[in-house]
């Protein structure tokens, strides 16, 4: 018998969140914010996996930029909400 519930076949809605690129990393994609959606329980690593995989300019990024979301530095295995900033912040010289 056929369900007509395909919960199991679409666990959960798409994760609607905004990339912020500052300084080097603007300069390099040619952009300073970008949305992406991402499956439900998409982490940090998952946006950063998805942009990489996007090709150039994206597959500069490095593999494990340091990164905050809604401005508190974050971890790549912190879990991504709808709506989350996710700013890309590069390395900085200095001396």
């Amino acid at each position: 018998m056929m369900h007509s519930d395909t919960q199991h076949l679409f666990p959960g809605k798409p994760v609607s969140v905004q990339a912020l690129f500052f300084a080097a990393y603007r300069d390099l994609l040619g952009t300073k914010a970008l949305s992406v959606d991402l499956p439900d329980g998409a982490t940090v690593g998952d946006l950063v996996a998805e942009l990489r995989g996007r090709g150039a300019p994206f597959d500069a990024l490095p593999a494990e930029p340091a990164v905050a979301v809604n401005r508190t530095y974050a971890l790549h295995h912190e879990r991504l909400s709808a709506g989350d900033e996710v700013a890309f912040i590069p390395p900085v010289a200095g001396g």
